[in-house]
């Protein structure tokens, strides 16, 4: 048994109230593609979000399938903005 602790650390957890990352665009915003929320998980999946970054913004879709970490899932219920 270790007396004292080998590691502590304080940081900042970004999580949905889903569990899932934010990955899209949001109509208002344009040539924009937030990647956001992935709760430590980010570093490994690096790779493949990043294709799917450049697939967003150069081509305005992806063939992977991420419909399930669209941002209006959150926003769907929020008023408007106004600029």
């Amino acid at each position: 048994m270790v007396p004292h602790p080998v590691r502590a650390a304080a940081y900042m957890d970004a999580c949905t109230h889903d569990g899932h990352a934010i990955v899209g665009g949001v109509p208002e915003i344009d040539n924009t593609v937030f990647m956001c929320g992935f709760s430590g998980h980010g570093f490994k999946m690096a790779p493949v979000m990043g294709k799917i970054a450049s697939d967003l913004l150069l081509e305005g879709k992806t063939s992977f399938p991420i419909g399930h970490l669209s941002p209006s899932r959150l926003v769907n219920n929020l008023p408007k903005l106004e600029h």
